[in-house]
């Protein structure tokens, strides 16, 4: 629920810039599905409970992930724009 928490608050922190609320808002999305999938299957394949999938193996792959995407992507979004105006495109 903090990831999604996490989601929301970028994607208002970022209203002015629309390409770069989109960016982020996608990336984290995309990052809680993924890690999510994967610890939630190790709950099938390893037998590992539920609590430790989500505590163990979700939680610590995927707040860090969350926190670099917010810092990253509307860095990458920037220099991609700012490369864009220098070519005229």
């Amino acid at each position: 629920m903090a990831d999604c928490c996490i989601c929301i608050t970028v994607r208002f922190l970022f209203r002015d810039n629309v390409d770069a609320a989109a960016a982020v808002t996608w990336s984290m999305l995309g990052n809680i599905l993924g890690i999510g999938f994967a610890a939630i299957s190790d709950i099938w394949i390893n037998g590992f409970s539920p609590a430790a999938a989500i505590v163990g193996e979700f939680l610590p792959a995927a707040g860090p992930n969350l926190i670099f995407a917010a810092i990253l992507v509307p860095l990458l979004v920037a220099a991609y724009a700012a490369v864009q105006r220098q070519s005229g495109r």
